[in-house]
């Protein structure tokens, strides 16, 4: 019968701290985000929100890269509300262009863009 050396302990247990638990993590809080987001898709209401403002980041290097993040508004009973985009992209935003908002009807401040869902 073959003995485990001491470095053939620590290369397996090394393996399973470097590979396997880090994976376990990935894939639980994958799990937890698609729980919460299928919770939001069928509890939260849909109304439309307006683009009313970006933000945009160019590289400081002179060539015309640039990223942009959008600002939602939108109404419940008559009380504004404001929402950002979760990512940035380049396509550079028009001002007023209507997007689908999913908003917590017990909390309307508790939103995301329906297409973040």
């Amino acid at each position: 019968m073959k003995k485990i050396t001491i470095q053939t302990a620590f290369l397996v247990v090394a393996i399973i701290a470097v590979f396997i638990l880090p994976g376990i993590f990935v894939m639980h809080y994958g799990l937890v985000e698609l729980s919460d987001s299928k919770m939001k898709d069928d509890h939260y209401i849909s109304i439309n929100g307006i683009l009313t403002s970006y933000e945009e980041n160019c590289n400081s290097d002179g060539s015309l890269n640039c990223l942009y993040s959008e600002k939602y508004t939108y109404t419940v009973d008559n009380i504004e509300y404001n929402i950002g985009s979760r990512g940035r992209h380049n396509l550079k935003p028009k001002i007023g262009q209507i997007i689908e908002i999913k908003y917590n009807p017990t909390n309307p401040k508790e939103a995301i863009l329906a297409n973040d869902s």
